[in-house]
C-alpha cells in the first residue's frame, strides 16, 4: 500500500524538480527525501525518478503517480478538512500571514471581521509566502496573504489570487544624510523621492530572504545600473533600521515593515514605482462555497483599500 506522506513528498519533488529544492520547502534533509524516495521505488516496484547531474525527471511511471496523487492527495485534504469542520463547527476561519503584515493590517483585519461575524472566529496562522499552498491544498488554512514582485512574479497553480495592494519600498538613511539634509545644512528636510541608481556608491544593509527572492536586492540594483556594495546582511526588519541609524549604510524596506519608525532614521521614497511588493490573497476554488471565507476575502479587501489610501506619498523626517 502506498503511504501518503511519501506521496506528498513525491508530488514535491516532481514539482521542484530536484531533491534539494524539495527539501528546502519542505523544511527536511537531503537525504531524508531522497531516502523516502528510494523506498516509493521500491513501494511501487519501478523506477519513479531520473537522477540527472542537476536534479531529477520523471520517467513515464513517475509521470503517471504524479498525475494521480496531486488528485487524491486533493481528495483526501477534502475530506479531512469536511470532518475537521464537523468536529469544530463551521464558523471559523483561518488566514495564514507573514510577518509584516501581522504588524499593520493583520490588527485592523481581526477587529473588523469579529465586528461584522460576532459568532464566527478568526485563526491567524504565522507562514511565508513560500508555505501558503501547501497548506492551503492541506486544508490548514482557508485564505493566505502573499507577497511578490513584479520583477519576479510567482506562480499559483491550481489557486486563486486575488491582489490587494502594493507594498513600495523606502530607502532607509541616517537622519544626517545628504539626501535629508535642507539647504542650509540643517537636518530634519523632507526627503524628496529618489532613484535607485542615484545611491550606487552607498554602502548597503540588506534583511536576509529565503528563495526564491534571495537576490532580489542585487537583481534591483543590477537592473538600475550597478552592482551594490553590500556591508552587512541580517534576518529582520529592525535590525535594518537600527543599523542603518548607527551610519553602518542605507537599506531598501517595505513601507510595511516601518509600523515602528527608528528616530535617528528617514525613509525616502523610490521614484520607480514598480519597486513595490505585490500583497495578494490566495485560497482554493471552492473557497467561496464557505460565507466565512468569504467575509474574510470581503474583509481583506476593504482594510486593503484603506492601507492604500493611508499610504504616504512623501517619506515624513
Amino acid at each position: 500500500m502506498l503511504d501518503t506522506r511519501r506521496m506528498r513528498v513525491f508530488c514535491v519533488v516532481a514539482e521542484e524538480g530536484s531533491f534539494t529544492a524539495a527539501a528546502d520547502r519542505l523544511y527536511l534533509t537531503q537525504s531524508a527525501v531522497s531516502q523516502q524516495m528510494a523506498i516509493l521505488e521500491r513501494e511501487v516496484g519501478m523506477a519513479l525518478l531520473e537522477r540527472m547531474p542537476r536534479g531529477v525527471r520523471l520517467t513515464p511511471a513517475g509521470e503517471l503517480l504524479a498525475e494521480r496523487s496531486r488528485g487524491l492527495l486533493r481528495s483526501l485534504a477534502d475530506i479531512e478538512e469536511e470532518l475537521r469542520r464537523l468536529a469544530d463547527g463551521p464558523r471559523q476561519a483561518r488566514l495564514g500571514t507573514f510577518a509584516t503584515a501581522g504588524l499593520q493590517i493583520i490588527p485592523s483585519v481581526v477587529q473588523r471581521y469579529r465586528r461584522r461575524l460576532r459568532d464566527a472566529r478568526l485563526v491567524v496562522v504565522p507562514a511565508q509566502p513560500t508555505e501558503v499552498s501547501g497548506l492551503l491544498i492541506d486544508h490548514s488554512i482557508d485564505v493566505g496573504m502573499v507577497w511578490d514582485y513584479a520583477f519576479a512574479p510567482q506562480p499559483h497553480e491550481g489557486l486563486v489570487y486575488e491582489h490587494l495592494f502594493d507594498d513600495p519600498l523606502r530607502v532607509l538613511v541616517p537622519r544626517g544624510h545628504p539626501l535629508v539634509l535642507g539647504a542650509d545644512g540643517a537636518t530634519g528636510a523632507v526627503a524628496t523621492p529618489v532613484r535607485l541608481e542615484q545611491l550606487c556608491t552607498e554602502g548597503w544593509v540588506v534583511r536576509r530572504h529565503r528563495k526564491p527572492y534571495d537576490d532580489a536586492f542585487a537583481v534591483m540594483c543590477r537592473q538600475a545600473g550597478f552592482e551594490p556594495d553590500v556591508v552587512f546582511t541580517t534576518d529582520d526588519y529592525p535590525s535594518v533600521q537600527g543599523l542603518v541609524a548607527a551610519g553602518v549604510g542605507v537599506g531598501v524596506v517595505p513601507q510595511m515593515s516601518l509600523t515602528a519608525r527608528h528616530a535617528d532614521v528617514v525613509a525616502v521614497p523610490l521614484v520607480d514605482r514598480a519597486l513595490s511588493r505585490r500583497i495578494g490573497a490566495l485560497r482554493l476554488r471552492e473557497a467561496r462555497r464557505d460565507p466565512v471565507v468569504v467575509q474574510l476575502l470581503e474583509v481583506l479587501h476593504e482594510v486593503a483599500t484603506g492601507a492604500c489610501t493611508a499610504a504616504p506619498s512623501v517619506a515624513d523626517a
